[in-house]
């Protein structure tokens, strides 16, 4: 598949800039459709068998596809990529994600923002991310060690807002916001892709 066809599929700029004032207010914002379902196969074929965290040539044309940066310009987010990682949740996994921000992690790190990519339809029965919006603007909030993860230690009470996406819908979410997935009771797999951004200048 080349560039050329990949970008035939784009989510058009003018769209997402639309969604700029729900995701600064949120913290999070749904893109729909940034990659067609053939898309999201080829993303699977492509990082098959690599041995993480090598990028296979299969694979890099995707790292560095135009909509990722069209996607986080239109949104008013930074645009350089640092990390990817195929994400799943096996089938019948009683794991869960806890409260947590992705900056805990890298708390040394300027800002980020990530696209989660879901390479099958990812809803609540197979572990969806829930979000807690506006969250964000707390900053960076304390973590625990939770197993081998972490978790936020003032964890919210409730489960959050469920982020249900089809196929080649996005999530984009930055940093600071506190988040969570709870296990998959399906009989499949959950599988998406995500990829992190910093500023151009971080």
């Amino acid at each position: 598949m080349t560039s050329a066809s990949r970008a035939t599929t784009a989510t058009p700029v003018r769209s997402v800039a639309a969604l700029r004032s729900g995701f600064e207010r949120d913290g999070w914002v749904v893109v729909p459709a940034l990659l067609s379902a053939d898309e999201c196969v080829a993303v699977v074929d492509a990082d098959a068998g690599r041995q993480w965290p090598v990028v296979s040539d299969a694979l890099r044309p995707w790292i560095f596809d135009a909509r990722w940066l069209a996607t986080l310009e239109g949104l008013g987010a930074g645009g350089r990529a640092f990390r990817e990682q195929l994400v799943t949740k096996a089938p019948h996994a009683e794991t869960r994600v806890p409260w947590h921000q992705d900056a805990a992690y890298l708390d040394a790190a300027p800002a980020f923002t990530t696209i989660f990519v879901a390479l099958e339809a990812i809803d609540e029965r197979n572990g969806c991310l829930r979000m807690q919006p506006g969250s964000h603007r707390r900053g960076l909030i304390e973590h625990r060690p939770c197993g081998y993860v972490l978790e936020a230690v003032d964890a919210p009470s409730d489960e959050g807002v469920s982020v249900t996406l089809a196929p080649g819908d996005a999530v984009v979410f930055g940093s600071s916001l506190l988040h969570q997935s709870l296990g998959n009771h399906t009989a499949t797999r959950r599988l998406a892709w995500m990829l992190q951004f910093r500023d151009a200048d971080a």
